[in-house]
């Protein structure tokens, strides 16, 4: 199995309120990255989209733990077994740390193919989920 994290992501909102917003699918479409995913649909417990490089996938929730964990895999015609994991760690009332990280059950060489894919995937997010969090902290995330 293949695994990849993403770098550790400070944002500016409680661990409570960004584990109800990635909860829900429909608010994905602010952490990815436009330049790589497309044809993005979702509703609140699953999501399809196109990965360039990689072909298209379904997610849905598979487990959670309240506030702190939330792990999502791939169903449906996706290409790969893909299993995509957030971490979130409180930090104080206002603020939390999160961390992605992305597993997958493909062959060594299937997965030097597609790692820097999927590294740039779970980057960006974290990446988004910063400057989301900063630019709509007021607006009540």
């Amino acid at each position: 199995m293949g695994k990849i994290e993403s770098r550790e992501g400070t944002l500016n909102v409680s661990d409570e309120k960004i584990f109800n917003f990635l909860s829900d699918f429909r608010n994905f479409s602010e952490f990815i990255p436009a330049d790589k995913v497309k044809n993005f649909s979702a509703t609140s417990d699953s999501c399809l989209f196109e990965l360039d490089g990689i072909g298209k996938f379904g997610f849905q929730i598979l487990e959670k733990d309240p506030v702190t964990y939330i792990k999502f895999s791939s169903h449906g015609n996706s290409p790969l077994s893909i299993y995509l994991s957030v971490n979130i760690m409180k930090q104080d009332v206002n603020s939390c740390n999160v961390k992605i990280s992305i597993e997958t059950d493909v062959n060594p060489i299937v997965f030097a193919m597609i790692k820097s894919t999927l590294q740039n995937l779970a980057d960006t997010m974290i990446m988004q989920m910063e400057n989301f969090s900063d630019n709509y902290n007021q607006s009540g995330l």
